[in-house]
């Protein structure tokens, strides 16, 4: 073996030079050091033409084009009718499909290593329009159960006024039409004189407002509350219903048009019927009519009414 750095030679196990003093044994180490360096570097390159070796080109797939294309469709469809008012919330339902189909072709790109780019695409463009469809259709929801809830609420507002308002008619209805009104003073049957023969009415009590007359028919020692005049309901056509009544300035009064509510040969009168209280628990009873058609005369029938039992 030779001194490497005066180049005296000594025999193998010598540690150092006596010549000029250099230690074998860090000679020795540095040969080590590289070959073990030189075998690292064997080693450290293989794996980088192995790693090389992985990375292939990806390819065209049909069936992950298929399943894209379909998916883009559906879901640009989606995205464009979510941003459309009130037909938003069906793109939900088309985009859901939509994904799921461009995630089975996003899946199928992974496992043969194809291209994905286009599946990517149209998963990205349906979530779109799933976010979009689903806010709208929540807004929508939300709109109609606010509209819902504000209906109801004025619904219940206006029935409560109705109910009020009522209340408050029934109460001081008499008041309002007159100081003196005493509805109790028209109930009953009424008997008055028609040129000497007894006739009767009756007055019965509708509603707070309202007051029902009826004309009294007497045959064979019996009196019918049925047989009402005919009053015109509809041109060309007539019901045998009691006169309704309203009250008017503490009077009764109804307007009707009839044909045999008077003496008038079947011709059409309109009449005006009125009812005023007098003194001694009696009634005006007022008839104002006009025949129309070619007759077209005006009278008046008054008379004076007064309570009875004897059709009670």
């Amino acid at each position: 073996m030779f001194c490497k750095k005066c180049g005296e030679q000594y025999p193998e196990g010598a540690n150092f030079c006596s010549k000029c003093g250099f230690s074998f044994q860090s000679q020795s180490e540095s040969m080590t050091s590289k070959e073990i360096s030189g075998s690292e570097t064997k080693v450290f390159v293989e794996p980088e033409v192995e790693e090389h070796k992985k990375y292939e080109p990806q390819r065209d797939s049909g069936i992950v084009t298929v399943f894209s294309v379909i998916g883009f469709i559906f879901g640009l469809i989606g995205m464009l009718m979510s941003f459309t008012p009130l037909i938003g919330t069906i793109a939900f339902f088309i985009s859901i499909p939509a994904l799921v189909v461009s995630l089975i072709g996003l899946f199928i790109a992974f496992a043969q290593n194809a291209k994905r780019t286009f599946a990517i695409t149209a998963v990205t463009i349906c979530c779109i329009g799933i976010v979009f469809s689903y806010w709208q259709n929540s807004a929508i929801n939300s709109f109609k159960n606010k509209f819902v809830q504000k209906t109801q609420e004025t619904r219940k507002t206006l029935k409560n006024s109705k109910s009020s308002a009522i209340r408050s008619n029934l109460s001081g209805v008499a008041s309002s039409q007159s100081p003196a009104f005493m509805p109790e003073k028209f109930f009953g049957v009424w008997e008055y004189d028609y040129q000497g023969v007894p006739r009767y009415f009756k007055v019965t009590q509708l509603d707070r407002q309202k007051f029902l007359f009826f004309n009294g028919l007497v045959w064979e020692e019996k009196i019918s509350w049925n047989s009402s005049a005919s009053i015109r309901v509809a041109p060309n056509k007539y019901a045998v219903i009691p006169i309704k009544m309203k009250i008017v300035n503490g009077k009764l009064i109804a307007t009707f048009v009839s044909f045999n509510f008077l003496a008038t040969h079947g011709t059409d009168t309109r009449c005006k019927l009125t009812l005023t209280p007098l003194p001694d628990d009696k009634l005006r009873y007022i008839v104002d009519y006009k025949i129309l058609g070619n007759y077209n005369s005006v009278g008046r029938e008054s008379y004076i009414a007064h309570r009875t039992s004897k059709w009670q």
